[in-house]
């Protein structure tokens, strides 16, 4: 540490270490020369100013959203301007109570805006611009009405994949807030048209619901799953069943069992599933050899293939 401070001074003490500070000397001053000059100087700047909606009621909903910033272009001397580089957040506050109208409406004009700017943000400058000029929205004092929500989907999955359960949303209902007469005609919402296609695997997202003028939905997106889930071909063997046999005659087939081949939903692969095979004693007769395997049950996830699908047999009489 001590060999490091000797150096410091040798340098300093050298004609470069002179130069050195000399020129850093005359750029402190010059910098503070431009810093005067700019404080005294208009210059025009573009600053967000936070809006703060005063005494609204408690039973009163705002339709459509104020913005909660209005952008201002200010023209100012420099050392009126240089508190904003500072951290300092400017805002403006609203009484909602002055500014709403006979029709439910609350309504800020350009006029007032700019005014209530004026007076908060500008003591000898210009107010250039202000974006957006002026405030509205509708409000309502009426309760939210609860309706089902609607789901638009166009959906398909890949075909070595299956949906594996409900379309869900995260919410079943939607409050509607607007007019008691627009509320009188709304008595469902839906989401936007969702198309997903060859799905391979479980998706969420996000999506929008479709409102109109003068109505807000709250929640006015929803979060959806489609659930979808890997097929896996699943091999059983079965005992094979016969179909009206008369009283005292069996049938007797070889082999006695068969083979079903299926997909199943890899949830599902564990369960048992109860195909019952089965032959018919009305195709039994001299001129074939073979009887025809059935399988009547259903399946949801793909065509079942058994092995085989014909078999040999002989007619037992007790």
């Amino acid at each position: 540490m001590g060999e490091i401070k000797s150096r410091i001074r040798a340098l300093l003490k050298s004609n470069s270490g002179k130069n050195l500070i000399t020129y850093l000397i005359f750029v402190i001053i010059a910098s503070i020369f431009w810093l005067l000059l700019t404080l005294n100087t208009d210059i025009q700047r573009d600053i967000n100013v936070a809006v703060n909606i005063k005494n609204q009621p408690d039973s009163i909903t705002i339709i459509n959203d104020i913005p909660e910033t209005v952008k201002v272009t200010i023209k100012d001397k420099g050392s009126n301007l240089i508190k904003y580089s500072l951290g300092v957040k400017p805002s403006i506050d609203i009484d909602f109570k002055d500014f709403i109208t006979s029709n439910d409406v609350f309504r800020v004009s350009t006029i007032d805006l700019k005014s209530l700017l004026t007076k908060n943000l500008i003591s000898g400058g210009e107010l250039i611009a202000i974006s957006p000029d002026s405030l509205y929205s509708a409000y309502t004092s009426q309760p939210g009405k609860k309706v089902p929500l609607l789901l638009d989907l166009e959906i398909s999955v890949n075909y070595k994949y299956v949906l594996s359960g409900r379309i869900k949303p995260n919410v079943d209902s939607i409050v509607v807030f607007a007019s008691k007469e627009k509320l009188k005609t709304i008595n469902s919402v839906s989401t936007s048209k969702i198309t997903e296609k060859d799905l391979t695997d479980s998706t969420r997202m996000k999506v929008k619901l479709i409102s109109h003028k003068g109505v807000r939905l709250q929640p006015s997106v929803v979060d959806i799953i489609i659930p979808v889930e890997p097929l896996i071909n699943k091999h059983q063997t079965v005992i094979i069943n016969q179909e009206g046999v008369p009283e005292g005659e069996s049938i007797v087939t070889f082999p006695s069992k068969i083979e079903i081949s299926y997909l199943v939903p890899s949830s599902l692969y564990k369960d048992v599933q109860d195909f019952c095979p089965y032959v018919r004693y009305s195709e039994a007769n001299r001129r074939t050899s073979k009887l025809k395997v059935y399988i009547d049950e259903p399946w949801d996830f793909s065509d079942i293939t058994i092995t085989p699908d014909s078999v040999e047999y002989i007619i037992d009489k007790n």
